[in-house]
This record gives structure tokens, sequence and C-alpha cells, in this order.
């Protein structure tokens, strides 16, 4: 027979034998009584050591359980990892990052049954290495209706390992994760808000997004961020499609405009992508046509710093002047990566 915990861990693998001890020696030190909660790892095909050590967890531990499939990407891991989980609540966490001790069960003893809440949310910091640091912390910013929430502050954040979500909730609704490289965790959470979940929001800020070399988000290879290029522009095609199904731009003008504000403001951190994947000319424009077409493109307002107007003017003279694509190219790769980032990595490391 099949328990029922409180909270289900899905943590997608894949050759993480770096972290991954790390990951769940912290998941295991969140003060909750393994009756409460599992932690179910789905290893993505891994090629190094990860799934051993996955493994020796499970023998040592009776609420994780680890299974393994080819290698299909993150989202379909996850999607493996929610069919098999028995919590009231769903848990992403990704398996090179950590959390600090006790924030699971200080939200857990604290707010999770206050009310029948579909959503909770709370924050996490980026780091470069590990840094415990921190206490359980936090109160309550905001209860009630997503909408409301996003039209009265900001969009909550798109991660998993930033809110709890109602299994029950997504079993209604079918929600699962797609099968893109990069933003399916934007574009499952989209699809969460636009369902209009009651939420809580707290101030809690117990998860540690850890920054490394060999991550998705940092690989600068050639062939993956054209891979992740396509991905984003299918991805958003698909956001789009869904304020349309749901008539935003009609029923909710000021909620859909805030929407298209983010699209728009994920090209600021797609641009190093497109940097890397050094298109030729005739590639690089046919590229700006379907950001422009998709209103990613030009790149409004990001911010006031330095970094974000400059970047901002540089992304837009590119998309003006086409030509100007392979001398940035040419500046990014071989200058700013190859000895101004590599100088200040070293620095800080």
């Amino acid at each position: 027979m099949n328990k029922e915990y409180l909270l289900s861990i899905v943590v997608p693998v894949y050759n993480l034998e770096k972290y991954i001890a790390r990951c769940i020696n912290s998941l295991l030190e969140q003060g909750l009584t393994p009756n409460e909660y599992e932690i179910i790892i789905i290893d993505d095909g891994s090629t190094d050591n990860s799934l051993s050590i996955c493994r020796n967890y499970e023998k040592q531990h009776q609420n994780i359980t680890v299974r393994s499939q080819s290698n299909k990407g993150p989202g379909l891991a996850r999607n493996l990892g929610l069919d098999l989980a028995q919590g009231e609540y769903i848990y992403m966490v990704d398996g090179d990052d950590y959390l600090i001790p006790n924030g699971l069960s200080f939200i857990c003893r604290n707010f999770i049954h206050l009310h029948d809440f579909d959503l909770i949310t709370f924050g996490y910091t980026i780091v470069k290495e590990y840094v415990c640091y921190g206490k359980p912390e936090g109160e309550i910013v905001y209860e009630g209706q997503a909408w409301d929430f996003i039209l009265k502050y900001r969009i909550p954040p798109s991660s998993g390992y930033s809110f709890f979500v109602k299994r029950s909730f997504l079993e209604k609704y079918h929600l699962r994760f797609s099968n893109y490289m990069i933003n399916e965790d934007i574009l499952f959470t989209f699809s969460l808000l636009l369902l209009n979940p009651f939420i809580l929001c707290l101030s809690c800020n117990f998860y540690r997004y850890v920054i490394h070399d060999n991550s998705i988000c940092t690989t600068r290879e050639r062939t993956h961020n054209r891979k992740c290029i396509n991905d984003h522009i299918s991805s958003v095609k698909e956001m789009y499609g869904l304020l349309e199904k749901y008539q935003l731009e009609k029923y909710n003008s000021d909620l859909f405009r805030r929407y298209t504000k983010m699209f728009n403001d994920l090209t600021f951190y797609m641009y190093k992508k497109i940097l890397c994947a050094e298109y030729d000319i005739k590639e690089y424009k046919q590229i700006v046509s379907e950001f422009v077409s998709l209103q990613l493109l030009p790149l409004g307002v990001i911010g006031s710093g330095i970094k974000c107007r400059v970047s901002r003017f540089v992304i837009n003279m590119m998309m003006k002047f086409p030509i100007t694509y392979k001398p940035v190219c040419f500046l990014y790769n071989k200058i700013f990566v190859k000895y101004i980032l590599t100088i200040k990595n070293k620095i800080y490391a």
C-alpha cells in the first residue's frame, strides 16, 4: 500500500556526482520525520557515479526512492517524480543545490496547515560555493489569489525550488513539465499561475541555488546553446498560446502586460547563449526576426544599474544592426570570457 506523506521532494539528477550527496544530506537535515516526507530521486541517465551514490542513500533511508531512466531531460525526469509522488504537497529541488537545516520543517510546522493553499512560495539565495549560513525564519507577506498578488506586487519566482504546490491541484489540471532543455520550469509555473491558485507567500529564505561551470545555465558549448535558444522560442510561443487560450489580453489586460514584460525581460538572460551560439549573420537575422515577432526585442528597461543599461544598449544595437553581432561575439567569447570572466572567477573562488 502506498503511504501518503505531507511533502514529496522530487530531485532530478544528471551527472552530479560532485554535488548530489551534499544535496541529499541537506534534505535529511530538515527537521522532519521519515514518516512526514519522501525524497524521490530520478537519475536521468547519468554516466558518472551519481546513480550509485543515490542508491546507497536509498538503502539507508526508508523515505528515499531512486528511479533511473535513459537521458530524457530534466522536465521528463520531474514528471516521473510527480507520477511517483504520494505527498500532499510537491517540492522540486535541483540535485546540485542544497537547503540550510530545518527550513522545510519551519514551513510545515508554522504555515502549511493555516489554510487550504494551492501554492506556498518563498525565497532563495544564489551562491557560488557551499556557504551554509542563515536560519529558518520568516513570516507571511501575502495570502490570496495569484492574479491579485501579481497585479499588486510581481510575478512570483518561476523555479520549482521556490514553492510547494498541492499535488491534488496538479492532478486536477493535469499539469506536467515540458521536454525543453530550458524554460521547462518557467512554462510549468506560468501554466500553474494562469489557473489563479490560492497562494501563501512567505519571506522565508532557506534554499541555496549553486552556480557552477557545468550547469545548463552556464555552459558555453555552441550546439547546446543553439538548442536552448530554439527551446526558448518554442516555450515562449507556448506561453503566448496559453495567454490566448485564457483570453487574458481581453479580460485582464494589466496581467497580460505583466506577462509580456516578463517574456521581454528573459531576452536579457538569453543573449549570453545567443553570443555563445556563434551564428552566421543570416542565422542571426532569423533569430532576431523570431524574437521581434514574439515581442522579445527590442529589449525594454530591465534595471537602473550600469550593467543593465549597457547590456540593453548592446542587445538593441545588435537587433538594429545585425552586422555588429559578429564583432560582439568575438569580444564576448575571446576577450570577456577568456580573460575578464576567468580572472573574476579566480578572485571569487
